[in-house]
């Protein structure tokens, strides 16, 4: 059965884990004088700005395995440095670095915070008609709409937090409820927002405010990316064997989607409903669907041919062509992708300077580690 690997050692894997002998004898992964340079360029501005983008960079950071990526090793330990002794955090949308400074800090401050950050949408979130988690419309209007970047991390926290609750509580009948509604929330937005015939989803619904029920145009890269990182959180971190094989159900599905619209050099373009040439091909996209592969084999909720192996051949495009040798991310489609018109992406190339690379390049190359850490 697919996705059946348990849920994630109680201890704190990364503070624990040394260099072994086996990764010292691997040498330097491929991609570390790139990520190097990467980490040098965004690591300052991300710890001092509370952006969501700079939250997501030093979260990949911290939940990197250790000992195998020096640059990763040393970023990690500036992220601690920074926030381990702080009294007031923002932690902002679409991460989870609260969850990931409690688990290598251990303070309360970031367990407490994490919780309410987790529980927000069963308390505080405007649901649809058929009860997806809706996300604020902000400089677009005063509305709410669905949002796919949004709701995946909030099926996440939940699911982190129902895996918390066990490790202090043992199992218990309010974990469960939490892995459902987290479980239950992709199973209302896939209604909604996937196409029964490419397999793709919509990035999301209601954002123009002219139609209400209008579904977003098209299919998104980056878009793809973030759901497979929700999908592949919540099967991590779930403990009940029958969401467990659901979530890899969700997850092989997906990636049958996503390998069907690859490039000729195994990329994916910005739009994945066109034909590749219509629109560019997107890096931080291409890395966020390549590490969601990588990790739906890591859980064995997809199988390594083809998947681990094309992943890594897009790592391999995407760190030697969409790096620069001063570490910015090339190729960056601005968010927040087409919610009403696809036409920002009908374009040649993407213009430098977007801040998503950082991150997603960041999350690709962890993943790939914890990869070279199994063989």
């Amino acid at each position: 059965m697919r996705g059946m690997n348990s849920a994630p050692e109680i201890s704190d894997a990364r503070a624990a884990q040394k260099p072994s002998i086996a990764h010292r004898a691997r040498g330097v992964p491929f991609f570390e004088p790139k990520l190097d340079a990467l980490l040098t360029q965004h690591l300052a501005t991300a710890l001092d700005e509370p952006f969501y983008w700079n939250r997501l960079l030093c979260q990949e950071a911290l939940d990197a395995p250790a000992g195998v990526s020096p640059c990763l090793d040393r970023a990690a330990e500036a992220v601690v440095r920074r926030f381990e002794a702080v009294t007031a955090f923002s932690n902002g949308p679409f991460n989870s670095l609260a969850f990931s400074l409690w688990r290598r800090t251990g303070r309360p401050f970031f367990r407490t915070l994490f919780e309410t950050l987790a529980r927000a949408p069963l308390r505080e979130s405007k649901w649809s008609a058929e009860g997806a988690w809706m996300h604020p419309q902000g400089k677009r209007g005063a509305g709410w709409a669905l949002l796919v970047d949004s709701f995946q991390e909030d099926a996440a926290r939940l699911m982190r937090l129902a895996w918390l609750w066990r490790l202090e509580s043992g199992p218990n009948r309010e974990a469960g409820e939490l892995e459902f509604a987290a479980l239950r929330q992709f199973e209302i937005h896939r209604k909604i927002l996937r196409d029964s015939i490419t397999g793709l989803w919509r990035n999301g619904r209601g954002w123009n405010p002219r139609r209400a029920n209008e579904l977003s145009p098209g299919a998104w890269s980056r878009g793809h990316g973030w759901l497979l990182r929700g999908l592949t959180a919540c099967l991590e971190y779930s403990s009940d064997p029958k969401i467990r094989s659901r979530l890899a159900d969700l997850i092989h599905e997906t990636a049958e989607a996503l390998w069907r619209v690859r490039d000729a050099r195994g990329l994916w373009h910005a739009l994945l409903h066109r034909p590749p040439e219509q629109s560019p091909a997107e890096s931080s996209g291409s890395a966020m669907i390549a590490a969601g592969l990588l990790a739906g084999v890591r859980l064995r909720a997809l199988p390594a041919r083809p998947y681990a192996a094309g992943a890594r051949r897009a790592a391999r495009v995407l760190f030697s062509e969409f790096v620069t040798s001063d570490g910015r991310v090339r190729g960056v489609c601005p968010g927040p992708g087409p919610l009403t018109d696809e036409t920002p992406c009908l374009i040649p190339e993407f213009p430098a300077g977007n801040p998503h690379g950082a991150f997603a390049l960041t999350g690709l190359a962890g993943e790939l580690l914890r990869r070279r850490g199994r063989r």
